[in-house]
This record gives structure tokens, sequence and C-alpha cells, in this order.
């Protein structure tokens, strides 16, 4: 799926606040050479569900074309919203858990087996 990337069109959505998800964005940015950090605008729901309603909004009138989520409740909220925005989702640890499945999303489980 081919998605143009404009100015400030990608969201970076956080769970929480922790390293681990910090150093997903610096690889993504490092992979990447044609997105720029000009174009990520970066949220935090810092663990509470009650923060992505004010974020969808942003999400919405920001006219994002992208969604990064990290971290489990990013992804579960950003494939809930149903905003139309496709979203990429990292660090989630069995991701059908949390229902992720949809036409929008997509991402990389991190499903360990012993």
């Amino acid at each position: 799926m081919a998605i143009p990337i404009s100015a400030q069109s990608i969201a970076v959505i956080k769970s929480r606040d922790q390293e681990v998800y910090n150093q997903v964005l610096d690889s993504f940015l490092k992979n990447s050479p044609t997105i720029s950090t000009d174009q990520i605008v970066e949220y935090n729901l810092k663990g509470e569900e009650k923060a992505w309603k004010n974020i969808a909004n942003k999400l919405v009138s920001e006219k994002i074309t992208i969604i990064l989520a990290l971290g489990p409740l990013a992804a579960q909220m950003a494939n809930e919203a149903s905003l139309g925005i496709p979203v990429i989702f990292g660090m989630v640890s069995n991701p059908s858990r949390y229902g992720l499945a949809g036409e929008n999303l997509a991402g990389i489980s991190m499903d360990v087996s012993g």
C-alpha cells in the first residue's frame, strides 16, 4: 500500500513513556531515509485510555496520514478508533489478545514460543 507522506503526517503514539519505544522510533527513522523528524508528531498515552479521545481528535484535525502505534494500549486504541488512518503497530506481545486485526492495520508481533 503506497501512502503519500507530507509534512507532519506521521503520528507516533506511545502506550507509555518507555525508553524501548524511543529506540523503536529511532530505528524507524534511521531505516526510513525519506522520512524526517519534521514529519513526526509524537503522543504519549502514559498508560491511560482516557488520554486517547483528546489524541484522536488531534489526529483528525492535523490530517495525519499514518499512525505508528508503539505498545499494546496505543495499538488497541488506534485500531478501535476506526479513524480511517492506516496503523502500523510494534512492541505488542500476542496482538490477537488485543483484537488487533483489520484492513488498515499492520504490525510486527512479539510472540515468543518456548
